[in-house]
């Protein structure tokens, strides 16, 4: 299962083995170092999910309707508190409190679904939550959102909206059968030359203000993070999105966010896949927040990949 998966995450990322991890508190068992209810504190875990649909086709970050349903049915049972980004953001810049068992839950891509399937539950138990667009499909594939209907959920007061991109979620050719996330390599042109420094953060520094630009004008909240395309990411990438105005960027390294962490390589929990369950997911909540606050763990300065 999915929660076994992420389990091996957080011991390549944190350098210990799977069979040194203890097992978390369970729910109503705190620990004698911390207070009744509280399994964690002082750190926040991102939840990320991507599609909601009736339909899950297997090894796909979807998950359905009635599986996000459960996994927020159960967080808000068993004692987690959802925070929003900003409050995230907050807790990042300027040392504010966070309650216990904080979780934020965050969309990537920006699916019709969820406007559809988890819009009613985020107004059922009050969650705040955050998407992140990938702003040239909004309203030009079957299964985006449509710039009303981001209108319609901005004007809820619960959910936010950010960026991924305008135009740059693919792929870019950078030699012979080689490919990167189109952020973070230089491009080859025809003759097999490779794109410029000053060439790449013009095309990257454009399509991300852009994004910024849109969404802000369209929803008439603030943008000030992003999500980085297949969680890829340089420093060359983080000062264009710096000098784009963004300051919070979101990797796909998953782990807690702790007070200090930098917040240009923000960690999240990829929760919202094909094969996860409520209870596998708060499972994996509450081991990766218990590894996180045992072992330090520092973001590389860079993660890319090459696709052949």
């Amino acid at each position: 299962m999915r929660a076994v998966r992420a389990l091996l995450v957080v011991a390549a990322l944190s350098g210990t083995a799977l069979a040194g991890l203890t097992a978390p508190a369970s729910p109503g068992t705190p620990t004698a170092s911390t207070p009744a209810g509280a399994y964690y504190q002082r750190a926040v875990l991102v939840l990320t999910y991507h599609d909601v649909a009736p339909v899950v086709p297997r090894g796909t970050d979807t998950v359905s309707p009635s599986e996000f349903a459960g996994e927020m049915d159960r967080l808000v049972r068993d004692g987690f508190h959802f925070v929003s980004v900003p409050q995230l953001e907050r807790f990042l810049s300027a040392n504010a409190p966070v309650p216990p068992n904080a979780v934020c839950v965050v969309f990537d891509n920006g699916y019709e679904g969820i406007h559809r399937y988890a819009l009613p539950v985020l107004q059922r138990h009050r969650i705040p939550a955050a998407v992140f667009l990938i702003v040239s499909y909004v309203g030009r594939l079957w299964n985006d959102l449509t710039w009303g209907e981001i209108r319609g959920m901005a004007q809820t007061g619960l959910v936010r909206f950010y960026t991924e991109t305008y135009d740059l979620h693919r792929g870019i050719a950078i030699g012979p059968g080689a490919s990167t996330a189109a952020t973070v390599g230089r491009g080859i042109d025809a003759h097999g030359r490779p794109e410029s420094e000053a060439a790449y953060k013009a095309r990257v520094l454009t399509d991300l203000a852009k994004a910024r630009a849109i969404v802000e004008r369209e929803t008439g909240q603030p943008v000030d993070a992003l999500v980085y395309p297949y969680g890829q990411y340089t420093p060359a990438l983080i000062a264009v999105a710096h000098q784009a105005g963004y300051r919070y960027m979101f990797t796909t390294l998953g782990w807690a966010i702790l007070p200090h962490a930098d917040p240009a390589r923000l960690p999240r929990l990829d929760i919202g896949v094909w094969d996860q369950t409520p209870s596998s997911a708060e499972g994996a909540i509450l081991t990766v927040a218990a590894q996180a606050q045992r072992t330090p763990y520092t973001p590389p300065e860079s993660y890319t990949r090459v696709w052949r």
